[in-house]
């Protein structure tokens, strides 16, 4: 039956409403009774700035999930040739084993050398490390070739201040130039973090404290020093080690870590995607390879294909729903 008339076919009557329209702050509209038995929104209702009615958020179509209902009208292509270019590709990609040792072991020299600091007691600016983290595509798995840095973040007691990043840099210059190690290489201060260089492989540190001393800090009345490390530096640190955890606790098929190589490359090479940033690109690829209804992984070359078709159903437009980060709590 037409849903704009009655059984009777003698009145017509508005389409009912089956939700209605709730606003930000909780306001949902009143609705009149018509003669025949249908319901309106209240015409005559105006809207304050904070009553506006929500946004409709738009939900991309995937293929992937609705294979099912949407059969292939001719027979799927042949995937052997996209798998096998996509493969060779990410082979291009890979560091190599000699980039990977040397990184590795400038790595395992900065490590060994905070890890006794650490054990030592040994105070930054009179504060102790608490947790040494490796973090970054390296420990990851996903650094690009031609790149040979790997990235580190330690965290202090307290927070942590100018002086202490200092020391910090000065204690590994001194240390990784000691004849025991004689390890040739510079140390620099570059926005509160500790570049550690030996002229082809890069470590840098990065200084945070935990979340709760920050807040503290802030919400004491007395003064505090003017030569803090910034807050937008720590949450920085404290960001790569989320991701970090993240990633090594729920990423362990193959398959994710190549085609987050692939995408981080589509982002460079392509002006479009450049926005796109390496934690972007890792999440984009778990979603791609293991996001999906069915047991089984899919194959590079499927998840590949599935990263287009939901770029071409705008995946990635302003109201688009597509993919919480599971690393923040209020992420949409």
């Amino acid at each position: 039956a037409n849903p704009g008339y009655s059984d009777s076919m003698e009145e017509p009557r508005a389409p009912l409403l089956e939700t209605p329209y709730v606003g930000e702050a909780g306001y949902s509209e009143e609705y009149e009774e018509m003669p025949g038995g249908g319901e309106h929104l209240d015409l005559g209702t105006e809207y304050t700035e904070q009553e506006q009615p929500l946004k409709q958020l738009y939900i991309p179509f995937d293929l992937t999930e609705a294979s099912e209902l949407f059969p292939p009208a001719t027979q799927p292509a042949d995937m052997e040739p996209l798998s096998q270019a996509l493969l060779q590709r990410s082979e291009q990609l890979t560091p190599s084993p000699e980039d990977q040792a040397a990184v590795n072991a400038l790595l395992a020299k900065v490590t060994s050398t905070l890890e006794a600091l650490s054990v030592r007691q040994e105070k930054l600016d009179g504060m102790a490390i608490e947790e040494i983290r490796s973090v970054g595509a390296h420990k990851k798995g996903t650094l690009l070739a031609g790149s040979t840095m790997a990235e580190m973040a330690i965290i202090l007691k307290d927070w942590p201040t100018c002086e202490a990043v200092e020391q910090l840099a000065k204690i590994l210059k001194e240390r990784l130039s000691a004849k025991e190690t004689q390890t040739e290489c510079s140390v620099n201060v570059v926005q509160s973090n500790v570049t550690v260089s030996d002229g082809v492989t890069e470590v840098v540190v990065m200084t945070a404290c935990f979340p709760q001393s920050v807040q503290q800090n802030q919400s004491d009345d007395t003064p505090q020093p003017e030569n803090r490390v910034l807050v937008a530096d720590i949450d920085k640190a404290l960001t790569a080690i989320r991701h970090t955890r993240w990633f090594d606790e729920n990423v362990t098929h193959t398959g994710v870590k190549i085609l987050a190589r692939l995408l981080k490359d589509l982002s460079q090479r392509t002006p479009q995607l450049g926005c796109l940033t390496d934690w972007h690109c890792e999440l984009l690829a778990y979603f791609c390879v293991l996001s999906h209804s069915t047991a089984q992984p899919l194959s590079v070359a499927v998840a590949f294909k599935r990263f287009l078709q939901l770029m071409s159903t705008g995946f990635f437009l302003p109201d688009s729903v597509c993919i919480d980060d599971p690393c923040e709590v209020s992420s949409g």
